[in-house]
């Protein structure tokens, strides 16, 4: 089909701050119409089929969206440096932070924080180096590590991981008191925090029916009716 032909429907990070929403509006793409959200809020139409439901988006970053009476409303998402709390980037700055205190010997050190210096050749240097050009998901591959050594029994790893339940434990309590029912934990570390959560808490919880590519067509198929 032609583009004049089509509908749209756009899920893209960043969509959520005005001024890039507005921007990204002027562009003529050519569709016959082309709605743009957010890429947690098509999350949220996805694993709720377009009907009122909330998420909790868990993987690099992190991000609640709830949908409430057809409106949307959120929690967290803002990014690494003012927000992403219970994510992976977070957790795995904690993990490196926490292993340097050990290394120096101001902390109580374990197999996590042996192992993390060992990655950087137990050299406190090489990781100011590697963190001054460290991304979000740079730090977030050092989760994976922290939830095995949790699994293990690392006193480390119980402490962090500890810290990212309340987080997350609190970010759904948030989703609660906006109105929220049936949350969805969606993201890579979803199914490993949702086993690690109390018992009343993952009572709310609901499996997602869809993921955002689902949700990006109900969008578009908005925009063909209006």
């Amino acid at each position: 089909l032609p583009y004049a032909e089509i509908h749209a429907g756009f899920g893209l990070a960043g969509a959520n701050v005005p001024e890039l929403a507005a921007a990204l509006r002027e562009i003529s793409f050519g569709f016959a119409t082309a709605l743009l959200a957010s890429d947690a809020e098509i999350a949220c139409f996805g694993a709720h089929g377009g009907k009122d439901g909330a998420i909790l988006i868990l993987g690099t970053g992190s991000q609640g969206l709830a949908l409430v009476q057809g409106k949307v409303k959120t929690i967290g998402g803002w990014g690494f440096l003012v927000g992403d709390d219970g994510s992976g980037a977070q957790l795995g700055r904690s993990a490196i932070r926490a292993a340097l205190r050990a290394h120096e010997g101001w902390s109580q050190a374990s197999d996590l924080s042996r192992e993390i210096m060992a990655h950087f050749g137990d050299d406190p240097a090489r990781m100011v180096i590697w963190a001054a050009q460290a991304t979000p998901r740079d730090y977030g591959q050092f989760a994976p590590w922290v939830l095995r050594q949790h699994a293990q029994g690392d006193a480390l790893a119980k402490v962090l991981i500890a810290k990212s339940l309340a987080h997350i434990c609190a970010m759904l309590q948030g989703l609660a008191a906006l109105g929220a029912r049936n949350v969805a934990l969606m993201g890579g570390l979803a199914p490993s925090f949702e086993r690690l959560l109390p018992p009343e808490i993952r009572l709310n919880l609901v499996a997602p029916e869809a993921d955002a590519v689902h949700g990006a067509l109900i969008l578009a198929r908005r925009g063909a009716v209006i």
